[in-house]
This record gives C-alpha cells, sequence and structure tokens, in this order.
C-alpha cells in the first residue's frame, strides 16, 4: 500500500485481506501516504511480521512497546 495517498487513522490497513495463510502480514509498507494518528495497538497483535514500513505519514504519538513482541520485526 505503499504511495496510494491513502488518508486517515492506520486502523483499517490491518483489517484487510491479503495476509499469509496464518493469518499474518509478512511485510507491510504503508509508508509515503497520508495516515495520521498514532501507531494503533492492533499491529502488535500480529504473531510474525518481518518489516514494518510507516515512514512519510503523519503519524504522532508513541510507538507502542508492544511491537517489541514481534519476534522477526525489521
Amino acid at each position: 500500500l505503499h504511495s496510494n495517498h491513502l488518508t486517515g487513522p492506520i486502523t483499517a490497513a490491518f483489517s484487510m485481506k491479503g495476509r499469509s495463510p496464518e493469518g499474518n502480514f509478512d511485510i507491510v509498507d504503508l509508508s509515503h501516504n497520508k495516515f495520521t494518528g498514532s501507531i494503533p495497538l492492533n499491529v502488535s497483535q500480529q504473531k510474525s511480521m518481518d518489516q514494518l514500513v510507516l515512514s512519510h505519514n503523519s503519524l504522532n504519538g508513541a510507538i507502542p512497546s508492544s511491537l517489541g513482541t514481534i519476534q522477526r520485526l525489521t
């Protein structure tokens, strides 16, 4: 979903189809959009995710500490 001029909070992006068979995302690239607000807690509910890219948005607030529980996240 990189560079798609998406707007609003990120929450909706994590309820979309397109996950791996285990129900997780491998790579999430939401960069270069117009997302606002904070990083939602449901991001850390992914059991495994290799990459999370949120750069070049208008996000604010703290990075959820629960992101540290995703073992393969880079």
